[in-house]
Order: C-alpha cells, then sequence, then structure tokens
C-alpha cells in the first residue's frame, strides 16, 4: 500500500491545527515553510479558484505521504480537482456555539492587516465593541464576513462525500484514543496499490503525539484545547440569536444537540 496523499481541510476557529498534529505521525508537510492553500475562511465566497490555476498546480505539488492544509469550502471544481489528483481529506468541525467564541477571542487579540501580529483576522476594526458584540457580529456576520450558518453552508458539503474523513474537534480532545485509530484505518484504506507500507505500530505514536498536543501550545491560535466552554461566554440574548439563526437545525443535524430546545 502507498501512503495517499491528503488535504486537511478545516472550518475556520475548529482546531485545524491540532488535526494537523494527528496527521503529522503519518504524513509530512509538502513544505516546511507556508505548508498552506485555501479558498475562503471568513468569507463565504470561495478565491482564487477561477481563471488561475495556479491553485491546480498547489495541489497537483502534493506527494504521497504528503499533507497541505487550509480553509476551503466546497467548490465542484475543488471537489473534482482532489478526485482526479487522488489526494484524500481530513476535514475537521467544530460545535459552532464554541466556534463563536474562539473566533470572538481570534478577533480580539488579531493585529491589523501587515502589523505582523501573531493572530490576525481581516477587518477586526469592523468588530468593535464589547466580546458579547463581537459574538453577535461573528452570529450575524457584518461587512463582507458572513454570518456563521452563512459560512457553515459553504464547508457542509464535505460531509457528504463519503472519501472525506470528517472529525470533531470534541473526538481529538474526548477520544484521542478512538480518533487515532479511525484516522489510521482511514489512511490505510484510502491507500493506493503500491510499496509503501503503513506499520500498526504508528497508531501508538499517533496518540502519543495527540496526547502531547493536547497538554501543549502548538500554535498561536490555540487557545483552551477544550470544547464546551461557550456556556461560559454566551449570555441569554447570544443563545436566543444564535437558535434564531440556526433556521437549518445544524445543532440539531451535527449531533451537537438532541433538540432545539437547547439553553
Amino acid at each position: 500500500m502507498q501512503v495517499p496523499r491528503l488535504y486537511v481541510n478545516g472550518f475556520p476557529k475548529s482546531g485545524l491545527h491540532l488535526a494537523e498534529r494527528m496527521v503529522y505521525r503519518m504524513f509530512k508537510p509538502v513544505t516546511d515553510f507556508n505548508n498552506w492553500w485555501g479558498t475562503n475562511a471568513w468569507e463565504t465566497e470561495a478565491h482564487g479558484m477561477d481563471g488561475d490555476y495556479r491553485w491546480a498546480s498547489k495541489l497537483a505539488s502534493i506527494r504521497p505521504g504528503q499533507y497541505m492544509k487550509g480553509h476551503s469550502g466546497y467548490k465542484e471544481k475543488l471537489h473534482s480537482a482532489l478526485a482526479d489528483l487522488n489526494v484524500s481529506m481530513v476535514f475537521i468541525y467544530r460545535d459552532l456555539r464554541d466556534v463563536v467564541v474562539s473566533q470572538a477571542h481570534h478577533i480580539a487579540k488579531a493585529g491589523p492587516s501587515g502589523s505582523g501580529a501573531d493572530l490576525w483576522h481581516p477587518e477586526p476594526e469592523l468588530y468593535e465593541g464589547d466580546f458579547e458584540h463581537v459574538m453577535k457580529l461573528v452570529i450575524e456576520g457584518v461587512g463582507p464576513y458572513q454570518g456563521i450558518f452563512d459560512r457553515w453552508d459553504t464547508f457542509a458539503p464535505w460531509m457528504e462525500q463519503d472519501w472525506v474523513f470528517p472529525i470533531t474537534f470534541r473526538e481529538l480532545v474526548r477520544k484521542p484514543q478512538r480518533a487515532a485509530s479511525r484516522f489510521f484505518d482511514y489512511a490505510v484504506g484510502m491507500a493506493a496499490q503500491g510499496d509503501v507500507e503503513l506499520p500498526k505500530e504508528i497508531k501508538t505514536q499517533v496518540c502519543d503525539d495527540l496526547v502531547h498536543a493536547l497538554t501543549t501550545r502548538v500554535s498561536t491560535t490555540f487557545r483552551k484545547g477544550k470544547t464546551g466552554t461557550w456556556k461560559e461566554d454566551f449570555t441569554p440574548e447570544i443563545t436566543e440569536l444564535f437558535k434564531a439563526r440556526d433556521t437549518n437545525h445544524v445543532m440539531v443535524k451535527l449531533g451537537f444537540e438532541k433538540d432545539d430546545n437547547w439553553q
């Protein structure tokens, strides 16, 4: 079996760096510098895919046993390109309430474009106000940056592709052994015929690295590494706003709630 190519995709503020820690035990980055390509993070419109095929060469640069990471919503053109290049995908997502809190903290600490700050968010000045107001804008959207449910809609179709490996931040944090085992089986299952074999012992190594990642500050964007912390920050007003915007019952469909009566 030959180790497949891999794209590590994540809904923004869902734990992409944590997923990368797991992936890194079995795959190596295409490059040690800026191993990143994505179409959209804070906007719903995909960028760099029309009239310029450098994006395709970016994906084509992924060799067997290598990975690239980024934030990319679903596009038929991207889907087809990944399939043609035989690139597999890990897709990490998270309870959108935790995403709201995480993005609000990210905005609060972000520097302006070109400032050289460790954290960056486009036009953080649009989100000026107290923390509750920032959460409100993350949920509703502001300027060209749509609300969280509109942005989720651009990523959600990846969940419907049987060749994509979806994983939640919650599973990585609460059940790392299970997450590592599932990921290993996925990588083996997606492997093409060839001469490179994946040793089963790597499962233990993956889990060891994942546990280490959860107890070590692995990146400037990695804050608490916990789930369910939205309960500490959601006010009754924010809760009602979030529920009102969840018109497609996303929280129930993703399994984070049994029904829409959560508080």
